[in-house]
């Protein structure tokens, strides 16, 4: 039965990041860039920040779950690393990795509930 409701989900997530985008306009966080040929359906949305954990921190005291998606780069985890018996160094990866943080993204959110997080987020980088 969600099988049939999926396009509207889509939807639903890609207008909740043009909100997110144009609501993070002007902070200091970086926010996903959508080719113009892709479509993406937002799954996550993922900022990144230099102060990651501190407005993790500030989000969650206002009530507002964050997660830290992947926080050790593929090519640091321990199955990878036994396997191919290297430890690379990808110096983008892992500086992206200690700066990434998933906002709440489901295709239920309201744009009222966009907005505050955006607030939220506009303030702490007042701070």
């Amino acid at each position: 039965m969600q099988l049939k409701r999926l396009d509207g989900f889509n939807d639903s997530r890609r207008q909740l990041a043009r909100w997110y985008g144009e609501g993070l306009a002007g902070t200091p966080v970086i926010t996903p860039k959508v080719k113009k040929w892709a479509e993406p359906v937002f799954h996550l949305y993922v900022i990144q920040t230099d102060k990651r954990d501190a407005l993790a921190d500030d989000l969650k005291e206002k009530g507002v779950q964050t997660g830290i998606h992947y926080p050790i780069p593929n090519h640091q985890q321990p199955a990878v690393r036994n396997i191919l018996g290297l430890q690379p160094k990808l110096e983008k990866t892992e500086r992206a990795a200690a700066k990434i943080l998933s906002l709440p993204m489901y295709s239920e959110l309201t744009k009222g509930q966009v907005d505050y997080v955006c607030a939220v987020v506009k303030e702490f980088f007042k701070k």
